[in-house]
């Protein structure tokens, strides 16, 4: 395939993660931002099967070769200083 391209892609709503797990799958690096509790829950379940499959498949994650998985997104209470 070709390189990974250095680029990081910011999802400020991430809701299930699509467009995060296709950044990763294209070899960006992933930002994701979730307020929802139940979303942020969804979108580490996709993401996880993602790096369950890559394991499974002996491939690697999809940024480059020191980053085998990616961050799960943050929930608001992690991303919200008091």
């Amino acid at each position: 395939g070709l390189p990974p391209v250095p680029d990081v892609v910011l999802d400020p709503f991430l809701g299930s993660g699509t467009t995060y797990l296709v950044a990763r799958t294209l070899g960006r690096a992933a930002i994701g931002i979730e307020l929802s509790d139940e979303y942020a829950a969804m979108a580490r379940r996709r993401i996880g099967l993602l790096i369950e499959t890559a394991h499974h498949e002996g491939t690697k994650d999809t940024k480059g070769e020191d980053e085998k998985t990616p961050m799960p997104p943050a929930t608001a209470e992690s991303e919200v200083a008091g």
